[in-house]
């Protein structure tokens, strides 16, 4: 399997590294905002992108939209983390399609064990990504053009 983390703490992207080597095997790459995740996923297929919500110069929210409206990238298995929990912001994500919804810290337990959870849940069921190839190679249908870096656009 090959996963994605979009996340711009360095901590909490080593945490989760660290979680998912333990519960599969497979590849991890990790970029520090939206920009650089879409930029990736136009050269690479994933199967899974974990995305923090909070981050400068692209946020997680942002970023999923381009995702959605990207036809290769569409069935793009997505598990948002975030630190904002108030019903107005879970909708509005969980309306983007979202395999799940974790509440930060990665650190707490209850998280972690909706990871995994997750993580077993996709990895019984591989066949969920149409969009991805498995070969690690990108889509080959049209990719939305990733946007520039707009600092000004944080979520």
């Amino acid at each position: 399997m090959n996963v994605l983390i979009c996340e711009d703490d360095a901590t909490t992207r080593l945490l989760l590294k660290s979680m998912l080597k333990k519960a599969m095997p497979c590849e991890v790459a990790e970029v520090p905002n939206g920009v650089e995740a879409l930029a990736l996923l136009r050269k690479k297929t994933f199967d899974l992108l974990l995305l923090d919500l909070m981050m400068p110069i692209m946020g997680g929210q942002d970023t999923l939209r381009w995702i959605r409206q990207t036809p290769s990238l569409q069935e793009l298995q997505v598990i948002v983390l975030s630190g904002e929990n108030d019903a107005y912001h879970v909708k509005e994500i969980v309306t983007l399609g979202v395999v799940d919804f974790l509440l930060k810290p990665v650190s707490d337990p209850r998280t972690q064990v909706r990871l995994l959870s997750a993580l077993a849940k996709l990895k019984s069921h591989p066949d969920k990504n149409p969009a991805g190839t498995g070969d690690g190679s990108a889509p080959s249908d049209k990719v939305a053009p990733a946007p520039t870096m707009n600092p000004g656009a944080s979520e």
